[in-house]
């Protein structure tokens, strides 16, 4: 489970509904702010990879394997 992950379906879709009513330049600015928080997942995502990709080499060492 992610932390605060159910605030966050419903957040965004508000986030479109306003999107959609204020015209042109609110839907760039929500485009934008997807995009950022597409980097922001990818970034923690490599992040949590790493350290799950860490931690198994951790374990591997101390079971001796």
């Amino acid at each position: 489970m992610v932390p605060g992950g159910s605030q966050i379906l419903p957040a965004l879709q508000k986030y479109r509904e306003v999107a959609e009513k204020h015209g042109d330049e609110a839907q760039k600015i929500a485009k934008d702010t997807m995009h950022e928080l597409m980097q922001v997942i990818d970034k923690s995502t490599n992040e949590l990879e790493k350290l799950a990709g860490n931690a198994k080499k951790d374990a591997e060492k101390k079971s001796g394997k």
